[in-house]
C-alpha cells in the first residue's frame, strides 16, 4: 500500500483503495453532506415563513369605569373576517393609572372568543396583551396565551388600528407556516 491509499475496515478485513477510489469516496461524502445540508436548510426555511391574519373587531359596547387608581375601559363586540363573516366575539379591557399617563396609554388585554369544538363547551380563546394609545387609537402587543388549538400563536406580534368608526383592524403576525383558520 502506498501512503496515499485509503484503508477501510469492513467485517474485520482490511481493504486497500487506490487514490482513484479515494477520490470517488470523497465525492460521495461531499454529495451526502450537501444533501444533508439541503434537507436541514429546507426544514429551517419552512419554519421561517411568516403568517399573517387580519380580522375586524366590530365594537358593540364601550364602557368606562373609574376607581381610585384610574379607569377601566371595557369594549366588546363581534370578531369578523375581512369579508364580514362572523368568526366569534371579543372583549377588550384597558387600564389606566399612574404609570400610563406619560404616554397617554393603557395596558390592554384583548381576548378573542372562537367557537368551541362542541356545542356547550367553553370557547377557544386567543389572549393578547400590550399597550393602547389614546392619542392614535393604535395598539401593539403580542399573543400571551391561547387554547390548545391555537397554542402555536403564542409569541405572535399583534397590532391594531381604527381606520374608521367603531371597527378596529387587528393583525396577527407569526413565524411558522400560515395555518390559522377560523
Amino acid at each position: 500500500m502506498e501512503a496515499g491509499d485509503l484503508v477501510l475496515r469492513r467485517a474485520g478485513r482490511v481493504a486497500a483503495r487506490s487514490p482513484m477510489d479515494k477520490e470517488a469516496y470523497m465525492i460521495d461524502r461531499m454529495r451526502i453532506s450537501l444533501w444533508a445540508s439541503l434537507v436541514m436548510l429546507s426544514s429551517w426555511c419552512a419554519a421561517a415563513h411568516a403568517g399573517t391574519q387580519t380580522v375586524d373587531l366590530v365594537r358593540s359596547t364601550l364602557q368606562n369605569v373609574a376607581d381610585a387608581a384610574g379607569i377601566y375601559q371595557y369594549e366588546g363586540g363581534t370578531l369578523e373576517n375581512t369579508s364580514g363573516s362572523n368568526l366569534g366575539t371579543y372583549e377588550v379591557i384597558r387600564r389606566t393609572g399612574s404609570g400610563t399617563s406619560t404616554y397617554n396609554t393603557a395596558l390592554t388585554t384583548i381576548t378573542l372568543f372562537l367557537p368551541p369544538a362542541a356545542t356547550g363547551q367553553a370557547p377557544n380563546v386567543i389572549i393578547i396583551q400590550g399597550a393602547w394609545s389614546f392619542n392614535s387609537g393604535d395598539f401593539v402587543g403580542s399573543v400571551v396565551a391561547a387554547s390548545n388549538r391555537f397554542h402555536w400563536l403564542i409569541g405572535s406580534d399583534a397590532a391594531s388600528t381604527i381606520p374608521s368608526g367603531s371597527t378596529s383592524k387587528l393583525v396577527l403576525t407569526w413565524v411558522g407556516s400560515n395555518q390559522l383558520t377560523f
